[in-house]
């Protein structure tokens, strides 16, 4: 998720290129402005022919959010809680610093398959991690420095894995977590 100062930066450089452009729009004349561009030649238009804003500056947008949805498997009861914590930064993830992470989820449980949607992303990579609150207690229990209760990452390959921010980030799009249960 962007933060305030980029949205603030992304506003200013939306404002100079729309102020420079129509700067150097006043700057030409009508023949210039109606070049091709290609090997000097100049588009003309017939009479009553009109050109609409996406032919005369055919732009590509790119999407403005993206999804990320996790279907989170291997839920064991339908008790409590299933978080799911999105990740946009190796520091956070590394430190499991939820005041860091880009977004929180929390769904009901329910035995099998949850699915969870991060919606309004940028495109990017992100980590999720997931942990199953079966107390209701609302915090990750432990029991002897090991998990207590059901968790799991994006791209873990099992129970033990502690993948990096880089070995376990995901595009936003669809996404998989295999929830582990040590007890």
């Amino acid at each position: 998720m962007p933060s305030n100062t980029q949205r603030i930066s992304a506003v200013l450089a939306t404002g100079v290129i729309v102020l420079a452009g129509g700067w150097l729009a006043s700057q030409m004349s009508p023949a210039s402005a109606l070049e091709s561009g290609h090997d000097g030649e100049v588009a003309s238009l017939e009479p009553d022919q009109t050109v609409t804003q996406a032919q005369a500056n055919p732009v590509t947008m790119a999407p403005q959010s993206a999804t990320l949805s996790v279907t989170i498997s291997g839920v064991r009861s339908g008790a409590g809680n299933v978080y799911a914590i999105l990740f946009d930064n190796a520091q956070g993830y590394a430190a499991y610093d939820i005041n860091s992470a880009a977004d929180l989820k929390i769904v009901s449980a329910q035995t099998g398959t949850v699915t969870v949607d991060f919606t309004g992303l940028a495109q990017g990579s992100y980590v999720v991690s997931v942990f199953h609150d079966e107390n209701g207690n609302q915090d990750f229990d432990m029991a002897g420095g090991y998990p207590a209760e059901g968790y799991g990452t994006t791209r873990a390959n099992g129970p033990y894995d502690e993948p990096t921010f880089d070995q376990a980030s995901v595009p936003a799009a669809p996404a998989a977590v295999q929830m582990h249960y040590l007890d």
